[in-house]
């Protein structure tokens, strides 16, 4: 049987498995959602929008950024389970907001930009409570420099001076991650990873860590870091190409199946049959 050194593991067909048993062992279950599917079910206001409105004024300008635009019950699931979401943390005595809703604004409104710019958003549902909660969303988008998603610095000239990947255009760039409970950051992770490999239009993916947090779920996947000074912050470039994800450095944080991998191993997968196939890993659950 193949085991986990075998450097087949990290190809897209058995990384699709190991992403389910994942699923099936943490109750946890991870939904993606592209522009227009989110089109499709909200509408994000725009300021001009907002402020011709003779309405009475919303309770809050952030709790009015997106609305339900359609009676699918799918759209009042998206926009509670972003409310739910949001949370400031500090770091270095700064406080940092994290909204999940805010990017959907930010990368799912109306425009040609936005479109082309493939965003994609993904939810985590917890499947072992009975009102199946959302516990976590991240999301992303083609890279572009941009100062709100923490990307304008890396221009060309930057990236061939610091030795970072010249191809950066071409990476699925994550702008925020939000997680209520264990494992389902590395899931979603797992999954960007997955969308990532699957599509001709990105060869890996980054973003910018400004959270011990954040970098923390970049070095479980053996992501690359790269250090800077922004507005007086430090930050972190998180990357790595799509060929580089290697399941046994995944696996020492999610720990799937059991202490002997037998789940893996002999459960869900198996050799070729054939001498020139024995190295490959196929899958069987």
């Amino acid at each position: 049987m193949p085991d986990l050194d075998n450097e087949e593991w990290n190809s897209q067909k058995p990384l699709s498995m190991v992403a389910k048993i994942a699923s099936i062992q943490s109750s946890l279950l991870v939904v993606g959602y592209g522009y227009h599917d989110i089109a499709r079910l909200i509408k994000v206001r725009d300021e001009d929008e907002t402020e011709d409105e003779d309405a009475t004024e919303p309770e809050s300008e952030e709790e009015d950024m997106v609305e339900a635009k359609s009676d699918d019950p799918l759209a009042e699931v998206l926009i509670d389970s972003l409310n739910e979401l949001e949370s400031t943390t500090r770091e270095g005595g700064l406080e940092i907001d994290v909204s999940p809703k805010t990017s959907v604004a930010q990368l799912f409104k109306k425009g040609s930009e936005q479109r082309d710019g493939k965003p994609r958003l993904w939810l985590v549902f917890d499947i072992a409570d009975d009102e199946a909660k959302c516990v976590g969303s991240l999301t992303g988008l083609k890279f572009r420099r941009d100062a709100n998603l923490l990307s304008e610095r890396f221009t060309s000239a930057y990236l061939t001076q610091h030795k970072l990947p010249r191809n950066l255009g071409q990476y699925l760039w994550i702008d925020v991650v939000s997680a209520k409970r264990k494992p389902a950051g590395m899931l979603l992770l797992l999954n960007a990873f997955l969308y990532s490999s699957r599509s001709k239009d990105f060869r890996g993916i980054a973003f910018a860590a400004v959270t011990k947090k954040g970098v923390q779920i970049g070095t479980n996947y053996g992501m690359h870091q790269h250090t800077y000074k922004e507005d007086g912050a430090t930050r972190h470039l998180m990357y790595l190409a799509n060929e580089e994800v290697d399941l046994k450095v995944i696996n020492k944080k999610l720990k799937l199946g059991n202490a002997n991998n037998f789940i893996l191993e002999s459960l869900c997968s198996r050799a070729g049959l054939q001498e020139r196939t024995r190295h490959r890993v196929i899958p069987r659950c």
